[in-house]
Parts: structure tokens; sequence; C-alpha cells
């Protein structure tokens, strides 16, 4: 939809989404190594300052170009995957 409607270059959406997938390769072991320096909860809290800087970031920036969109969401994506990591390893804890 992004790269429909506001970078205006809907092939470039493939590429994005193939980078971000590849580059969750590295992402996850990276949240894996911040999960044991930290803690669960450490690195909880630091996915969500991650992401509350880019939703800013993302929010008072004007991205209309490709390469531009592609790091964002990388940059989101980063945060995305530690919360989702660290919320599914933190949930059997409560349980």
């Amino acid at each position: 939809y992004y790269f429909k409607y506001f970078v205006h270059d809907e092939g470039s959406a493939r590429y994005a989404l193939s980078i971000k997938s590849a580059a969750g390769l590295l992402i996850i072991p990276s949240w894996v190594y911040v999960t044991k320096l930290t803690g669960k909860r450490g690195a909880w809290f630091t996915a969500t300052g991650w992401a509350l800087v880019g939703l800013a970031i993302f929010s008072l920036l004007d991205i209309r170009d490709v390469v531009g969109a592609s790091l964002m969401f990388l940059f989101l994506h980063v945060a995305i995957l530690g919360l989702n990591m660290t919320y599914w390893s933190m949930l059997p804890d409560t349980v």
C-alpha cells in the first residue's frame, strides 16, 4: 500500500519485503543476545523504545523514495521482531 500510493513504485515493495525478511536472520539472534544481557523485561523495554523512536521518525518525515521507505520499514521491523520475540518468551513465564 505505502509503496503503491506514497512512493509510487509498487514493484519495489517486493524488494523491500525481501530485504526485511532476510534481515530477520540477523535481527533475531541480535535480540536473543540483548535478552541475555538485559533480561526479558529489559529487552521488551528496549524494543518498545526502538519502536516509539521509529514511529516518531516515521510520523515526522515525509518519506517518498524507495530507499528511505525501505530503510524506515527495516528500522521498524527490528523493533517489531524484538517485541514479538520478547512477548512470546515472557508469556509462558506469566502462565
